[in-house]
């Protein structure tokens, strides 16, 4: 569109001026012929060449030197006479008029009987073009020493210009060849663009992508009827529709380039005036076409002026939304700029404040590649900005659910207890199962907010969220539990929320039914990892069931449904009876997308009930005190200080510890700074939260250790946040509690910390061994770059934002914490973070 706006803008009247005779010779390949011929306007378009040759000396004009003679739209027929004298023998010339654009070009060539007439143009079919060539190109010859007179007649209801050439035939054939290579890449490079961005249409469904290829196909569809491609080898004999698809193509790519533009930049939110503007342009632009193929006079002139509006209007919509923080604006100006560049280079070439060069030539063409390429640019930077923004959001609602959903079912557990302690009968009964219901609720949100949280998506943490649970089913059953595994070579760097959560919830539907259902004693899980399998077996002692006989209810159901989901196959073989073997096994083949670096996963999860015996094996995730430990307790209750925001949580648990024998609260606070600016007096245990507002727990554990250096701070949060937590354990706190822990265990938990116990998950656990054993290094040993990513993970920064405020990819950051993991022998940020900070590397 902007194409045509240079053809036809800049096309204006001249005057003319001088005239002189054309002496071919051997030192020259190309002569600018206008700065040779004289010119006769024929008004009423009406003369013959009779007529011409009869003209008065005074009715011809000359032409200036180097002036391309233009007149811009005219109804005149413009005729033109030249004399060429050839000094080379044997030579073969070209006369060429570099304006496609014109209808009726017509070269009277002399003969020894008169003139012969050869005619091309748009207005006829391009067949009948003597040399097939997208210009008005005639073959020129002469004997050599001879001179001769040629007339030239052009008329056109376009812009009419004459930039009049006379080529040696193989000077025409490497220009030419020039421009075919330079319209190969250009198209080339457009033809790709598209092919890219239905590409990436079809895998993110982004309509930005849909309008961004419409707009370029027919974009490329208007270039090459400018250039007269699609006339030679679309439509050569369309007469009709040649003569409008300039303008009509212009319009349609108008079109598309505006409705791009607007969802790109989101202009109805940023600039909704600006947005309406655009909406009566793309209005306007069907208005314009439905003209301009009946054939409307004037229709040309008119689409230029539109072109020009809908050009400032776009370019102010991307520079008022780069102004109101639309950052991915910044590649759409830029883009829009190097196209107006391109236009501003071809206006002053062609008012002659620029020399004719290859480039200045073709300088529209090199901005629009210019423009597309950073426009694709700037879409994949949108799409990584949106996905970034929807990451920012995902967390955001996962962090509503701990503080708003979590905090409540928190409350309704704690105060459950307190009416099941002072009640007797079915109401206290209803107290316990309102208690259970919340804690399930507030377990089922972990396992929500656990599967979109993008630093779990690793085997390592799944195997961690497993031993969690059963440690937890463990503690709440007499169930015996055995859990171990195994991984074979390097087993996939990363798992997708999908396949991870199912994976979870699948483990933990079946070791439920397990301890509910089966009557089980006992339980066994083993796993076994490699790059692309996934075997997980769990078995149990238990009674079996009859497939036939039970129908697919919520437990059953689920597992086939979650099975569906990650392209897995659910086979149950099973035989009913009491205690007698039963075997389900679940097949899980193909992962629905990459996962690491290695081929598609496949694995298999196996279920067997009827496992006769199993060896009581359960992990220990805090140090079980010791005997003297216990011997030193002295009959003194525990005196505990309880910092939580959380008005009735604190409440509720306060009367719970003072309503336990052997402990009292003290005192409790909502704020840590409120806790270091008291006197509470001697006391034994901090209940500190971590999600406080000012002074987080975890910046609060160094000072009040500073201050009660014999204290046990026991860390209590909503959701298990491993890196959090294990930054606050490393600064000097005992251990940590999840707030929807049912209250026997939190006041058990307390019991073991007072008495030297850690309680803590299996993944925390984890965490502090690998912390100890932890070889020491050289100070050396990393590079520049690796301290400085180090550094950023110490501040919790995630690869995405180390790589913004770096400069550089995920992917390079990724390869840089892989090689701080290797030289500081970790195998987690968690413990690259932890190395850090003891050896005070960036702390």
């Amino acid at each position: 569109m902007v194409w045509l706006v240079a053809c036809i803008c800049l096309t204006m009247p001249r005057d003319s001026l001088g005239q002189d005779q054309l002496v071919l010779t051997s030192e020259h390949d190309e002569y600018l012929l206008w700065t040779r011929f004289a010119l006769a306007e024929d008004p009423s378009g009406t003369w013959t060449l009779d007529d011409v040759q009869g003209l008065d000396a005074e009715r011809w004009q000359t032409v200036a030197a180097d002036d391309v003679p233009s007149f811009g739209y005219t109804a005149s027929a413009w005729w033109t006479r030249f004399q060429v004298v050839n000094e080379v023998p044997e030579a073969v010339w070209v006369l060429e008029v570099a304006n496609k654009s014109l209808d009726y070009v017509t070269l009277f060539t002399p003969t020894d009987s008169g003139y012969v007439a050869q005619q091309v143009g748009d207005a006829l079919p391009f067949n009948v073009r003597p040399v097939r060539h997208r210009n008005a190109v005639f073959n020129v010859s002469m004997p050599s020493g001879t001179a001769h007179t040629y007339y030239l007649r052009v008329a056109s209801r376009g812009p009419v210009s004459l930039p009049v050439r006379i080529w040696s035939a193989e000077a025409f054939l490497q220009k030419d060849q020039q421009v075919q290579f330079f319209l190969g890449v250009f198209f080339g490079v457009l033809a790709i663009m598209v092919i890219y961005n239905l590409t990436l249409y079809v895998v993110f469904r982004d309509r930005s992508y849909l309008y961004y290829v419409l707009y370029i196909a027919t974009y490329i569809l208007y270039q090459l009827s400018v250039e007269r491609i699609a006339f030679e080898y679309l439509w050569p004999e369309q007469l009709w529709w040649a003569a409008r698809s300039n303008t009509v193509l212009a319009l349609f790519s108008a079109v598309w380039g505006m409705q791009f533009s607007r969802t790109y930049l989101h202009a109805s939110d940023y600039t909704p005036r600006l947005d309406t503007a655009i909406v009566v342009l793309m209005a306007l632009c069907p208005i314009l076409a439905v003209l301009a193929l009946v054939g409307m006079p004037g229709i040309n002139a008119l689409v230029v002026v539109f072109v020009i509006v809908m050009v400032i209007v776009v370019m102010a919509t991307g520079v008022r939304c780069l102004a109101k923080g639309n950052r991915a604006a910044r590649y759409y100006v830029l883009a829009w700029s190097f196209l107006l560049t391109g236009i501003f280079v071809a206006m002053l070439r062609y008012l002659d404040l620029l020399p004719y060069t290859f480039l200045s030539a073709r300088s529209i063409q090199i901005g629009a590649v210019l423009e597309v390429t950073l426009l694709s640019l700037g879409l994949g930077y949108r799409y990584n900005l949106l996905q970034r923004q929807r990451e920012r959001m995902r967390l955001r609602i996962a962090s509503d659910l701990h503080d708003d959903i979590g905090s409540g079912l928190t409350q309704i557990s704690l105060q459950s207890e307190l009416v099941r302690r002072h009640v007797d009968g079915p109401p206290a009964t209803w107290a316990t199962s309102i208690g259970a219901t919340a804690r399930e609720l507030a377990d089922t949100m972990r396992d929500i907010v656990w599967a979109i949280k993008p630093e779990e998506e690793t085997w390592e943490a799944l195997e961690f969220r497993l031993r969690d649970f059963v440690r937890t089913l463990d503690a709440a059953s007499d169930v015996a539990v055995d859990v171990d595994g195994s991984a074979e070579g390097t087993p996939p760097s990363t798992l997708p929320p999908g396949v991870r959560q199912n994976v979870l919830l699948m483990t933990k539907e079946m070791l439920n039914n397990a301890v509910r259902h089966a009557d089980a004693s006992a339980v066994r899980v083993r796993w076994h990892l490699t790059r692309d399998h996934l075997h997980l077996h769990v078995a149990d002692d238990g009674h079996g069931f009859d497939p036939a006989a039970v129908e697919r209810g919520h437990g059953l159901g689920n597992l086939h449904r979650r099975a569906e989901e990650i392209n897995a196959r659910l086979t149950l073989h099973t035989a009913p009876g009491s205690r007698r073997p039963t075997r389900s096994t679940f097949r899980y083949r193909g992962l629905p997308e990459r996962v690491g670096h290695g081929a598609a996963p496949s694995g298999i999860v196996s279920v067997d009930r009827g496992l006769r015996h199993a060896t009581r094996l359960v992990p220990m995730f805090h140090a079980a005190p010791t005997a003297a430990m216990t011997s030193s307790a002295s009959t003194m209750p525990i005196a505990l200080v309880i910092v939580e925001d959380d008005a009735t949580t604190r409440e509720a648990m306060q009367l719970i510890v003072d309503d336990t024998s052997g402990m009292v609260c003290v005192d409790a606070y909502d704020r840590a700074e409120a806790l270091l600016e008291a006197e509470p007096g001697d006391i034994d245990v901090v209940i500190l939260d971590i999600g406080l507002p000012g002074m987080s727990g975890i910046d609060a554990v160094p000072l009040i250790k500073e201050r009660w250096p014999d204290v046990e701070i026991l860390m209590q949060t909503v959701y298990g946040d491993e890196d959090r937590v294990f930054k606050a354990l490393c600064s000097g706190a005992t251990g940590y509690l999840l707030k929807n822990t049912p209250p026997a265990v939190l006041v058990d938990a307390i019991r073991d910390v007072h008495a030297g116990g850690a309680p803590m998950s299996a993944s925390i656990a984890r965490k502090v061994v690998r912390f100890f054993r932890m070889p020491e290094v050289d100070d050396e040993v990393l590079t520049p770059r690796e301290t400085e990513v180090l550094g950023l993970l110490v501040e919790g920064k995630t690869n995405r934002q180390i790589g913004e405020e770096l400069f550089i990819s995920v992917n390079t950051v990724a390869y840089h914490v892989k090689q701080i993991y290797e030289k500081l022998h970790v195998h987690s940020r968690a413990e690259a973070v932890a190395k850090a900070m003891r050896r005070n590397r960036t702390l």
